[in-house]
């Protein structure tokens, strides 16, 4: 149960990050999630929340790049 607090507490802290930035990258998400014993399922189910509430995901962080050039 303390585990699962812990991860809960990680995808919290991509949450305020990703919303923050606009974007996240996989890099990023998984360097954080990576001490956690999570099933594919959870991980799925932590991207899909990422999309539902706006956060992109992206291989290297362009999405912020591709963003930001868009309100130029």
């Amino acid at each position: 149960m303390k585990e699962e607090q812990s991860s809960m507490d990680a995808v919290k802290a991509l949450i305020e990050r990703g919303k923050e930035k606009g974007t996240l990258s996989y890099e990023e998400i998984m360097d954080t999630l990576q001490n956690f014993d999570l099933s594919s399922e959870k991980i799925d189910s932590i991207y899909e929340h990422f999309g539902a509430i706006g956060i992109k995901v992206s291989s290297d962080g362009s999405a912020k790049a591709d963003a930001k050039n868009g309100e130029d």
